[in-house]
């Protein structure tokens, strides 16, 4: 573009009347461009004249539905018409048909109008065109001072355009690059996770295991833990049994969290604690919330980590402890709104 530039400023010849040219080549556009509206407005006009035809049509069918209707109903619950009502719903029916046939007519004749105009104005159109066509040859092949130094101006912009693009190819060649690398740095973390992975087996399979018992030890079947690897790093993939409800999910959180507990326990240093809202029973059976208290208890016991659970003292699931197991002992804090001293620290919300 820019070479192609530089051999139109060097070939550039004046033509001695281009302004005039140029000119009527500017009157024959404003004309084109006012007859180009005219046709739009009456194309739209077309378009609702033919929208109301159809209006009509349909209005039509619909009066002589109901025309129909109103001496089937009379003759369906029994009653006839007396002579004169039946009189004045017919010339009701043909005053509405005769305004209906006079605004047909009228539409139609305007439809066949508009079409006759458009017509003429695609001629005109084309008229124009061909003029103006006529004197941009001209103007193509010559030229004014003006659009000369508009060239040269035109020439300089295209060079800092054509700076400015060469800079974006080069950005983009080197982000190219820098993708690629990624791509290949992306390929070889997978692999090595994959590796960390079968070297960790034994880990996953103790973590698996740990999941797989907690959730057999709330509906006496065990669910499922699976541990894999895509591209955007390591997945786990929970199954339950019936899973789907909202109680269900939150006990496949509930039992993924303690296994972590669990597996912390055996760690030093380790957090030593989990802790759960009374919402993680949310929609849970009263059986399951009374089985997971006692698992977290027994596994809290057993490994020397401590499990605190807040609950409200009105859902405790009292009747469905196991014999011999005492939720009471358990218990470390009670809060009430009795007063300041029943809240948490002192705070009231």
């Amino acid at each position: 573009m820019v070479d192609d530039q530089d051999r139109q400023l060097a070939t550039f010849r004046v033509h001695p009347q281009y302004n005039e040219i140029t000119k009527q080549a500017n009157d024959l556009t404003v004309k084109i461009q006012a007859t180009v509206r005219e046709k739009l407005n009456s194309e739209r006009l077309l378009q609702l004249y033919n929208h109301g035809l159809d209006g009509e049509m349909e209005t039509l069918t619909s009066l002589e539905s109901a025309e129909a209707s109103i001496f089937e109903m009379y003759k369906t619950v029994g009653v006839q018409l007396p002579g004169l009502a039946r009189k004045r719903i017919e010339e009701v029916q043909s005053f509405h048909r005769t305004i209906l046939a006079n605004r047909q007519e009228f539409l139609k004749e305007e439809v066949d109008r508009i079409q006759r105009d458009l017509v003429e104005l695609n001629k005109r159109i084309q008229e124009l065109s061909d003029k103006r066509a006529t004197l941009v040859q001209v103007l193509e092949s010559h030229g004014a001072l003006e659009e000369f130094t508009g060239l040269q101006r035109i020439q300089a912009d295209a060079r800092t355009n054509l700076n400015a693009v060469n800079e974006k190819i080069d950005l983009l060649e080197r982000m190219n690059d820098r993708m690629s690398k990624q791509k290949i740095e992306l390929e070889s973390l997978v692999v090595r996770a994959n590796h960390d992975l079968v070297i960790r087996k034994s880990m996953r399979d103790l973590a698996i295991d740990l999941f797989n018992a907690n959730s057999q030890f709330l509906y006496k079947a065990p669910g499922n833990l699976a541990i894999d690897i895509d591209r955007t790093g390591f997945k786990f993939n929970i199954n339950i049994e019936r899973s789907g409800s909202h109680g269900i999910d939150n006990m496949k959180i509930f039992c993924y969290d303690l296994m972590l507990a669990q597996l912390w326990a055996e760690r030093n240093p380790s957090p030593g604690f989990l802790v759960h809202d009374s919402t993680i029973f949310d929609g849970v059976d009263e059986r399951q919330v009374a089985r997971a208290i006692e698992r977290a208890a027994s596994e809290s016991r057993k490994r020397g980590f401590q499990y605190i659970c807040i609950l409200n003292s009105d859902t405790l699931p009292k009747d469905d402890f196991s014999p011999g197991f005492n939720i009471e002992e358990f218990v470390r804090l009670r809060l009430n709104d009795a007063s300041p001293s029943g809240s948490l620290f002192g705070v009231r919300f």
